[in-house]
């Protein structure tokens, strides 16, 4: 399941012209899935070093883009590979 996300996020970055600065946000978080399950707001915080309000955007993004599933509510949320 991983090699089929890692794939998709790759035709994202080439499909759409991201910047660079995303495109790193985007490998670190494949590397962080590949080891773990999920990932919450705060630990894509760190991991991205972005603000809160970025990290939410960034994997509301990914979850439109299929690519990941929100589980629970508010500051419990995790986000799971699909």
């Amino acid at each position: 399941m991983l090699k089929i996300i890692k794939e998709t996020l790759i035709e994202l970055i080439e499909i759409q012209k991201m910047t660079d600065k995303n495109k790193e946000k985007i490998k670190l978080l494949i590397e962080y899935l590949g080891q773990n399950n999920s990932i919450n707001n705060k630990e894509a915080q760190s991991l991205l070093d972005i603000s809160e309000s970025a990290a939410k955007r960034f994997l509301n993004k990914l979850v439109k883009e299929n690519l990941l599933e929100a589980v629970g509510e508010y500051k419990a949320r995790k986000y799971i590979k699909k």
